[in-house]
């Protein structure tokens, strides 16, 4: 907290939230390590990722490193010291910026959730005498 009211830029530290799409639909980039789910939400959000790359990534997440680094939506930060020459040059080169977020919207399959279902089902054995029927939320 304190580093962050020293800073030469607004900065708001925020704890743990049910909201992070919104919070990452109003971001311009996100700085994180290459967790699996946050590193696949914020795509979904279109949200180019500052990924840190300071120590080896682990074996299940070797993967969307390379992936988010070939497909160009996201920034490999090696020393923790080049996150703020890295913001600068995506802020001097709105061009990089721009491409990195539409290579975003090519790494999301809109609508997988129901395709998936619409799979499963389809190899499922009829059952009349079923029940209820399986609901799945919106928000799944």
């Amino acid at each position: 907290m304190e580093i962050a009211k020293r800073a030469k830029f607004p900065v708001k530290v925020i704890g743990y939230s049910d909201e992070v799409e919104k919070l990452m639909q109003s971001a311009n980039v996100m700085i994180s390590k290459l967790g699996g789910l946050t590193t696949f939400e914020a795509l979904a959000c279109r949200l180019p990722i500052i990924a840190d790359a300071t120590t080896p990534p682990m074996p299940q997440e070797a993967g969307t490193v390379s992936l988010l680094a070939k497909r160009g939506a996201g920034i490999l930060l090696k020393k923790a010291s080049d996150v703020v020459p890295i913001i600068q040059s995506l802020i001097g080169n709105s061009r990089r910026y721009t491409d990195m977020k539409a290579a975003t919207a090519g790494m999301t399959m809109p609508g997988s959730r129901d395709q998936i279902i619409r799979e499963i089902t389809a190899l499922l054995p009829a059952h009349p005498q079923a029940a209820e029927p399986v609901i799945i939320p919106a928000n799944a």
